[in-house]
Parts: structure tokens; C-alpha cells; sequence
């Protein structure tokens, strides 16, 4: 396999009270997490790994019934790092990573680059509400954060 795409999306979805957020809507018969495997398959992608929990699968499947994905659940840590580690043992040239919650201007995806590692990053007034690398490390969702 040359190209992976990967989508985190095993969220517990406590902050929006249960609602799946990456199944919300973002125009006719299009979710969140639709649109950012349409985006992927821009590249294109070989096959698209959709990481989910439990809860979700069956969602997740319905959502995107009939599309080139493949599902892993994530069983281990429930936050970012765990979705990657979950997708570390599939082999491929070049993995893409994209999260279903966050609106991307489609097809924004560099050529491949040269460089073994490539990390896109965007800024935010809201640094409280993400992870943000600050001093070499990744502070995740803190308080502490927040502008004063």
C-alpha cells in the first residue's frame, strides 16, 4: 500500500452531550467526517482507516456505506495519540492524517515533499480548545491556555 488515509473519530462526544459530531451535517447529504474521506480520496488515497470506538462503529459504517474505508477500533487511550497508535501497524509509504471535525478547505493537501515528516499546523484564538505544541510539547484542551 503506498497511501494511507487517517481519520480520528473514536471520540466519546461528551462535550456535544452525545451527539457524533463528525456525523453532523455540512451540506445536502454530506457530514463532517464524509467530506474530510472525500478529501482524502483528493489525493488519492489507497484505502481510507476510519479509527472509531465501540459506540460508534455502527454509525460510522451507515455514514459511510458503499466508500473505500476500513475501520479500526480504538481500544487503548482515548485521545489523539491512541487513535495513532491504534494505525501504527499498517504498513504503507505515506500516511494522511486529517481530523473529521475540523472544516479543511478540501484539496489542500501538499504535493508529497521530500522530507520524511510533514506536519500542517493552523493558527487559533481558542487555544484552550485544542491540542497546541507550545515549548516542544503538545499541551491538550487546557484551561490554562485560554487568552486572558
Amino acid at each position: 500500500m503506498d497511501r494511507l488515509g487517517i481519520v480520528p473519530a473514536a471520540g466519546s462526544a461528551h462535550r456535544f452531550g452525545g451527539v457524533f459530531k463528525e456525523l453532523l451535517p455540512v451540506g445536502e447529504s454530506m457530514t463532517l467526517l464524509s467530506r474530510a474521506v472525500d478529501t482524502l480520496e483528493m489525493i488519492p488515497v489507497d484505502t481510507t482507516i476510519i479509527v472509531t470506538n465501540p459506540q460508534k462503529i455502527a454509525a460510522h459504517s451507515v455514514a459511510l456505506q458503499g466508500r473505500n474505508v476500513e475501520f479500526v477500533t480504538q481500544m487503548d487511550k482515548p485521545d489523539i495519540w491512541g487513535a495513532i497508535a491504534s494505525t501504527l501497524s499498517i504498513d504503507a509509504d505515506w500516511y494522511y492524517f486529517i481530523m473529521p471535525d475540523t472544516m479543511q478547505e478540501q484539496g489542500r493537501f501538499p504535493e508529497l515533499p521530500d522530507h520524511q515528516f510533514m506536519l500542517g499546523l493552523f493558527e487559533t484564538f481558542d487555544p484552550q480548545n485544542y491540542g497546541v505544541l507550545l515549548n516542544g510539547e503538545i499541551v491538550d484542551k487546557s484551561a490554562s491556555l485560554a487568552p486572558p
